[in-house]
């Protein structure tokens, strides 16, 4: 297990890493009794503090949650408490699922049919392009910094938007796992979650 506790442009002392990576460990071990890593950062935000979190789990999971308060402490702890409550969630969903698998008949008619909802999905490449600079914008090349494998997973929409809830994130991409194309989900300023659901090359050639 690696969790790393950090602070961007504030200095962490000792004390208050020891508190983030016990209160985490302590909540991690609530629900999930596998190995984990992640990265706690902390950075002054106004009058206040803010604390991000990101945290994997060995499931394959990633849990992401932030939160701002007037001190570092307090700030640190109520991201905690999303991440309680994600886990929470996260462990009612496996029951769910493992319930589900109970019907056998249902699940292996589903193999057949080639849905393999929550399944392995598809490999796609995925980039990091270094941010541009103040001085960058109106003449920016785009240099790519690093380079990956992500699997994409293979979901339901109403599967997907669970895990965007479950997750925290403010956007995913997934294989559907009716048309197996590759569609995007996110969060809109309105608190709705938005869903794109690009055609088949095939069908654009047709229009």
């Amino acid at each position: 297990m690696t969790l790393r506790v950090s602070g961007k442009s504030i200095s962490v002392g000792e004390a208050l890493r020891d508190r983030v990576s016990e209160r985490t460990e302590e909540v991690l071990r609530k629900y999930f009794d596998g190995n984990y890593s992640g990265h706690i950062t902390l950075s002054k935000d106004g009058f206040g503090f803010r604390t991000d979190c990101s945290l994997h789990l060995d499931s394959g999971i990633t849990l992401e949650a932030d939160s701002m308060a007037a001190d570092a402490y307090a700030s640190a702890d109520q991201a905690l408490l999303l991440i309680e409550k994600r886990l929470r969630r996260y462990k009612s969903r496996l029951k769910d699922r493992s319930a589900r698998k109970a019907h056998a008949a249902t699940a292996a008619l589903s193999d057949l049919n080639g849905a393999g909802y929550g399944g392995p999905g598809l490999d796609a490449p995925s980039y990091v392009i270094e941010a541009p600079s103040d001085d960058d914008v109106t003449e920016f090349n785009p240099v790519i910094i690093a380079e990956a494998v992500t699997s994409l997973k293979r979901f339901s929409v109403s599967e997907a938007v669970m895990e965007l809830d479950l997750t925290g994130a403010a956007v995913m991409v997934f294989q559907h796992g009716g048309s197996g194309r590759v569609n995007v989900i996110y969060r809109r300023p309105d608190g709705n979650v938005g869903w794109v659901d690009p055609p088949a090359v095939a069908e654009q050639v047709r229009h």
